[in-house]
């Protein structure tokens, strides 16, 4: 019995050991700004942002975290909805800009300061395809604001 509630409470305590490990990380590591350009009108989570230079900054890079975007004109703020997936640290971020059927949005937010990749959704199409269109990826340079 004696056995049986140590093995329990040791559970225990190394979950939450451990949760609060990655608590610290996260905290310390949440905060990304950056400056990027888009060559085009793209879309981002159901907002669409015209060609210019914008700047942004994420408060928590998880979902329910918030992207504030900012451009000369406006705000855009957009809730983190998609995946998070974990990459390799890299001094560059970048966006991935895809266009299909004639619309191009937003898929990845690559941050390479937080060795992050914020994944988004396709834009909605509004019309409908009779055939398949090709695909053209672009990667479009972050500039981290810290440096």
């Amino acid at each position: 019995m004696k056995l049986v509630r140590f093995s329990k409470l040791f559970d225990l305590r190394l979950i939450v050991c451990s949760l609060a490990c990655l608590a610290g990380s996260f905290a310390n590591a949440q905060v990304s700004q950056g400056n990027f350009t888009l060559p085009m009108q793209t879309n981002w989570e159901g907002a669409v942002l015209t060609p210019g230079a914008y700047s942004y900054t994420l408060n928590h890079a998880s979902p329910g975290g918030i992207i504030l975007v900012r451009a000369p004109g406006g705000a855009a703020t957009m809730a983190m909805t998609g995946k998070i997936r974990q990459s390799k640290p890299s001094a560059r971020s970048h966006l991935l800009l895809v266009t299909q059927d004639g619309q191009t949005s937003i898929r990845e937010l690559y941050l390479g300061d937080l060795a992050v990749t914020l994944l988004f959704g396709p834009a909605k199409v509004k019309h409908s395809v009779l055939a398949q269109t090709p695909v053209v990826k672009q990667y479009v340079l972050v500039a981290d604001a810290r440096r």
